[in-house]
């Protein structure tokens, strides 16, 4: 994992898992006048997971928010006792399931055929009609390093635990995970009832701090 920070001082944090093929930059635009921010992306290998806890337990107050992919990883290295709260955006922990994630054809598809011209067509179904937002702030990472981790997101089977989420949001128009299965996987494995977005599956273009989406 890569871990950005942005310090400005405060006690309390919130610690933002993104999605796939992300990093800082696609929530740039967000800022906070009561929390420094962690931005953590590139699952490739989680084996600095206890010192992102060690840095993480410097704090008075933690909020997790994890996004897409993001949600599956979090759950799997932290205790939940942690945070404060623990918010997931449009994700499951059950990452590839016909029922309550990504079908594991198309998952697999996107798998096999990842190309750079791919990645880009990944991005607009991601962001629908707003993808020259998201592309002001497109990710600053290799096509390799992006591929990489999708070969590796579907073999962390270790820990599922399913009361890790206290609350969820799931965008109405997700064409990447769909949103059918994520709000039956909220109803069925975990007993959420999500807050629904009018978005596509990156919905950050809504929101210009961090604390909007604490509904702060």
């Amino acid at each position: 994992m890569i871990f950005h920070e942005s310090i400005n001082g405060h006690d309390s944090a919130i610690i933002f898992f993104t999605g796939w093929g992300c990093d800082e930059n696609c929530t740039s635009h967000l800022t906070s006048g009561k929390y420094d921010i962690i931005t953590v992306y590139d699952y490739t290998d989680l084996s600095n997971a206890s010192a992102l806890t060690s840095r993480i337990r410097q704090y008075s107050k933690v909020y997790l928010i994890s996004w897409s992919f993001g949600v599956k990883t979090a759950q799997q290295i932290f205790s939940k006792e942690l945070f404060a709260r623990r918010i997931a955006v449009n994700g499951t922990i059950d990452l590839v399931d016909k029922d309550f994630g990504i079908p594991p054809e198309i998952f697999t598809r996107t798998q096999n055929n990842l190309t750079e011209k791919s990645l880009i067509r990944f991005y607009k179904i991601m962001t629908l009609d707003h993808f020259s937002f998201f592309d002001s702030n497109r990710p600053l990472r290799s096509f390799s390093s992006i591929k990489n981790e999708l070969s590796l997101l579907d073999k962390s089977q270790i820990k599922c635990d399913y009361d890790f989420y206290d609350e969820a949001f799931v965008s109405s128009r997700d064409l990447i995970i769909p949103s059918a299965n994520q709000n039956s996987f909220w109803h069925t494995k975990c007993g959420i009832k999500p807050m629904k977005l009018d978005a596509p599956h990156y919905p950050f273009y809504m929101w210009n701090k961090w604390e909007s989406i604490l509904n702060e």
